[in-house]
């Protein structure tokens, strides 16, 4: 079982205000005043140019890599590269796929795309998502899954041909942001020409519940599993992580202890849950504990659907900082390239000749 997610540093730095100037130039550039606010989060952390996203993936496939790092013989961290994802705009349809490589057939086969599995909460009931439409706002497009699940995406992007491989995740704060490419074995190169980079944005229009985990339990209603693991009980949730916890039914607030099979000790700090009924569910919802970056942080749920424990993420829409009122709701970065580009990346990706795309 997952435990309570804190924000990761590139969410935290894309949501702090920063300035500095467009970069380079780039096609299908995007007229500045026309810029969402996130779009407008992008272009001030990165040296890059808004693009209209609805014509790139119209025309284009934008790619995403995987890296995964792991020690060698010698107790040193490698890099590599297993798998890549893609989007693109077919029939006004959004296309998402994801390939991993066999290695036994030096071919590129299908994966589940992430998310392609996760229930989300709509008339009453947990469904899985259809593909998504896509419909042009402005520069953005609006990823509409029907049943009132929708995203808005924006993008900027950048030529990054000759740009070291390390320099594209690297924003104007000079801090990384994205994959470690310095571990790969054998050292990439600059970017040859014609590659290029796209950050794109994501957030939802509305607040939408999403569960990506489920395990079959006995338990009727949340309140009688949040009973079951109440502090008057023995019983406690760890989910292999730092921290055991368990909740306060009457100060409605969530208790951490040590995890005894856990090496390091828990730093977490109480937190606040309520039981929220939305179109006819019950949830019990958590709220992160007040810290700087709290309007950062995600909202965690528990619900019970038949006969399984669903968890999942509030995912709430983005709100740029306004005077002294700082960033919130939900925002998620992609770093894409165009063919070019992640084939470099491939190349030295640990991977063979034959991995290269056509």
């Amino acid at each position: 079982m997952m435990m309570i997610k804190y924000a990761t540093p590139i969410l935290a730095l894309l949501l702090t205000a920063c300035g500095g100037d467009e970069g380079n130039t780039d096609a299908v550039v995007a007229t500045p005043s026309t810029s969402s606010s996130i779009a407008q989060v992008l272009l001030n952390q990165y040296s890059s140019n808004e693009v209209n996203l609805n014509t790139v993936l119209q025309s284009e496939t934008l790619y995403s890599d995987s890296v995964q790092i792991s020690s060698n013989a010698n107790g040193k961290q490698e890099a590599s590269i297993d798998r890549y994802n893609t989007i693109s705009i077919k029939d006004k349809t959004v296309q998402e796929e994801q390939f991993y490589f066999d290695s036994k057939t030096q071919q590129w086969l299908n994966a589940p795309v992430k998310y392609s599995e996760a229930l989300y909460l709509t008339d009453g009931k947990w469904e899985k998502p259809g593909k998504a439409k896509a419909i042009a706002k402005g520069n953005d497009i609006i990823l509409d899954y029907g049943n009132d699940i929708q995203f808005l995406i924006s993008g900027t992007s950048k030529d990054i041909s000759n740009i070291a491989v390390m320099d594209v995740n690297l924003n104007k704060s000079n801090t990384q942001t994205g994959s470690d490419y310095s571990l790969f074995k054998t050292p990439a190169p600059a970017f040859p020409a014609g590659s290029k980079a796209y950050y794109v944005g994501y957030s939802p229009l509305k607040t939408t519940y999403r569960s990506q985990y489920s395990n079959a339990v006995s338990f009727k209603s949340i309140d009688e599993w949040a009973a079951f693991y109440s502090t008057t009980s023995k019983n406690t949730l760890d989910s292999n992580s730092l921290c055991s916890f368990q909740f306060d039914l009457t100060r409605k607030t969530v208790i951490f202890s040590n995890n005894p099979n856990a090496s390091q000790k828990c730093t977490a700090k109480e937190q606040p849950y309520e039981i929220r009924t939305i179109k006819q569910q019950q949830l019990l919802v958590m709220t992160p504990a007040q810290t700087d970056n709290s309007s950062l942080l995600r909202k965690e749920f528990y619900a019970i659907s038949n006969g399984n424990l669903l968890e999942g993420e509030v995912l709430e829409p983005f709100e740029p900082a306004n005077g002294t009122v700082s960033a919130s709701g939900d925002f998620s970065l992609e770093v894409r390239f165009n063919k070019t580009a992640i084939n470099h990346l491939l190349k030295y990706g640990g991977l063979s000749a034959p991995a290269q795309l056509k």
